[in-house]
């Protein structure tokens, strides 16, 4: 495993690779946006059969960006100057939550690149799906917290979205208090937190939200890509979408679909072994 800074335009990505030596890859797309890469149980266990990429989104963990550059441009951009820098022709792409959404649009303008979409607990889509998104994840928040707890994180959330001096700490407490009511839920009580809480950046967040918000819902209707490469969308039964994870699933009729039982938002921590047991089916892998 090693760590390299690629530059993308005014961001300087920071990026691990594991088991560089092997020539197929996959490249894993974090959730958030605003958060640092946090998939490296996935990665360690993937790097037993293939070169694996993870990076922090531009703004983001170790990543620097001078500006606040943070259009679906700029993110798809930033996955093709890193396959570019480690001369990455085809490759894989595994993408979680908000990185599932990212993983459709880069797949949108480069379905060339991939070999294979791993959708994980993706988000549904841009525009007024986005909404609908919003609106299915405060409903879940709401059942899951206290009525205290949903004060504190919404007080937090408004904090954060103002954009002042300490919106990356009210950001940080928000996701402390998400992380404790979710973890309470499904039972993780023993886990430290899925969330590396240094480098959280809220401009990231609300500036990519605002982009994608105004990003029109029929541009995700394009992706062909669906059609010729093999693709899974795996989902928790008990996810943070109550409502919105048909939208997935409508747009492409062809992939194949999965729900997991007992998983919630992060099925590697819920259902590991049969997490795991997908990813060994997907990829095809050697034990």
């Amino acid at each position: 495993m090693k760590t390299i800074i690629v530059n993308s335009g005014n961001a300087a990505l920071s990026v691990t690779i594991y088991n560089p030596h092997n020539e197929e890859t996959i490249m894993l797309l974090h959730g958030g946006p605003g958060l640092p890469d946090y998939l490296e149980d996935i990665a360690i266990f993937l790097c037993q059969n293939f070169r694996v990429i993870t990076f922090d989104q531009r703004g983001a963990g170790q990543s620097k960006l001078n500006g606040h550059a943070f259009s679906i441009d700029d993110y798809v951009d930033d996955i093709n100057t890193i396959a570019e820098a480690l001369d990455i022709r085809t490759f894989h792409v595994f993408g979680h939550s908000w990185g599932g959404l990212l993983a459709q649009l880069y797949a949108c303008r480069n379905q060339e690149k991939l070999i294979s979409i791993f959708l994980c607990n993706p988000f549904p889509g841009v525009g007024q799906k986005w909404i609908m998104m919003e609106k299915d994840i405060i409903q879940f928040i709401k059942l899951s917290s206290s009525t205290v707890q949903w004060f504190k994180i919404l007080y937090n959330y408004l904090a954060a979205r103002k954009g002042l001096e300490k919106a990356d700490k009210a950001m940080r407490r928000m996701l402390v208090l998400l992380w404790s009511s979710y973890a309470k839920r499904y039972g993780l009580s023993g886990q430290n937190g899925e969330f590396k809480l240094r480098g959280i950046n809220a401009k990231a967040l609300f500036k990519t939200r605002a982009n994608l918000i105004k990003t029109p819902d029929s541009s995700l209707e394009k992706l062909e890509s669906i059609k010729s490469i093999p693709t899974l969308i795996l989902f928790g039964a008990k996810d943070i979408f109550l409502q919105t994870k048909w939208i997935t699933r409508t747009r492409y009729p062809l992939a194949q679909y999965i729900e997991l039982d007992g998983a919630g938002h992060f099925p590697w921590l819920e259902e590991e072994d049969n997490f795991k047991q997908l990813l060994l089916q997907f990829y095809d892998m050697k034990q």
